[in-house]
C-alpha cells in the first residue's frame, strides 16, 4: 500500500519522459514511467530509509537492482501456469532454488 516505503536503492535508474533519473532524485509531482511504459506522476516519496535488509536481484539479462526485502514485485511464478501474483523481496529469497539458479519468478518487461 501507500506510504510503506518499499525501498530502492537511491542510484536506481528510473525513466521519465526527460530520460533517466535516479530514485534518490524524485519528489512528488515528477512524471515518470509506468510498467506499461505510460506516463504517470509520483504521488508520494519517502524519506531515506536506513537499517533496512536489501538484496540484490538479477534478472534474467544480468540488469541487477538493490530492493530492500519488502518491496513489492508483479510477478509470474514458476509453474503457476501464468498466474500474476505480487510478492516481495524476501518471499522471492525463501524460494530461491540454486539448483535452477532463483529462476522461479519472471518479471514482465515494461511498456515501450
Amino acid at each position: 500500500g501507500k506510504k510503506n516505503g518499499k525501498a530502492l536503492a537511491l542510484d536506481t535508474p528510473i525513466p521519465t519522459p526527460d530520460g533517466f533519473t535516479a530514485m534518490g532524485e524524485l519528489r512528488v509531482g515528477d512524471t515518470i514511467f509506468d510498467e506499461r511504459g505510460k506516463p504517470c506522476r509520483v504521488t508520494f516519496a519517502t524519506e531515506v530509509q536506513h537499517k533496512r535488509d536489501c538484496y540484490v536481484v538479477e534478472f534474467a539479462d544480468g540488469a541487477k537492482v538493490v530492493a530492500d526485502a519488502e518491496h513489492q514485485w508483479g510477478v509470474y511464478r514458476r509453474n503457476s501456469h501464468g498466474q500474476y501474483v505480487v510478492t516481495t523481496t524476501a518471499k522471492m529469497l525463501a524460494d530461491f532454488d540454486l539448483g535452477k539458479r532463483g529462476k522461479n519468478y519472471a518479471v514482465d518487461v515494461a511498456g515501450a
